[in-house]
């Protein structure tokens, strides 16, 4: 176990209980510290790690550089996800989504457009956040009074979903993961006899 790994975050929760492909293009939003990136660009080799910051790009370029990771991890602003092409990730890692906010649910379908094919969405949760029940509801089951549905398949994803638990020292994490399902249409629909 190497020094980032003793850093106990939802970040590296995650890292410690899902596997990373090298090939794999990873988009980070809402990642509260660099350990998480140091380890992913350890595991990263032939893909990417795109990570969002509000501000302080530069400080985080800056360490990225000094510990070797620059090349591998990117950091990117905020608010430029919207001008990213579609189907590049093969994974989305979000921690601490605020679904109340109405931006958030923006990104929720903006992730679905950024995600490839049968690429996963990562929804990490503190497990003793106290919206965490209202949270899931709305995510999975009934995105409002209204609907019949969750945020996630109103966004565009298709069931099923998945839930885990990752337990820590000091921490635990609720994870929720949605997959880029694409609808199959069969060639043989459109031929009329």
């Amino acid at each position: 176990m190497n020094s980032y790994e003793k850093h106990e975050n939802l970040e590296n929760l995650f890292l410690n209980n899902e596997v990373i492909d090298k090939r794999d293009w990873i988009l980070c939003i809402n990642f509260s510290d660099e350990t998480s990136l140091f380890r992913l660009g350890e595991k990263i080799e032939e893909g990417k790690v795109l990570v969002t910051r509000r501000r302080k790009i530069k400080e985080l370029k800056k360490k990225l550089f000094e510990f070797g990771f620059l090349k591998k991890v990117i950091p990117i602003k905020e608010n430029s996800l919207e001008k990213l092409p579609s189907n590049v990730f093969t994974k989305i890692v979000w921690v601490s989504p605020d679904i109340r906010k109405e931006k958030n649910i923006t990104r929720l379908s903006l992730s679905y457009r950024l995600l490839k094919e049968e690429g996963k969405l990562y929804l990490l949760f503190d497990k003793e956040m106290k919206l965490l029940d209202e949270f899931i509801v709305k995510l999975l089951k009934k995105a409002d009074v209204m609907a019949t549905v969750g945020l996630l398949e109103k966004v565009g994803f298709k069931p099923p979903f998945y839930e885990k638990v990752f337990v820590g020292k000091n921490i635990s994490s609720y994870v929720v993961i949605a997959k880029r399902i694409e609808d199959f249409f069969s060639p043989f629909d459109t031929i009329k006899p």
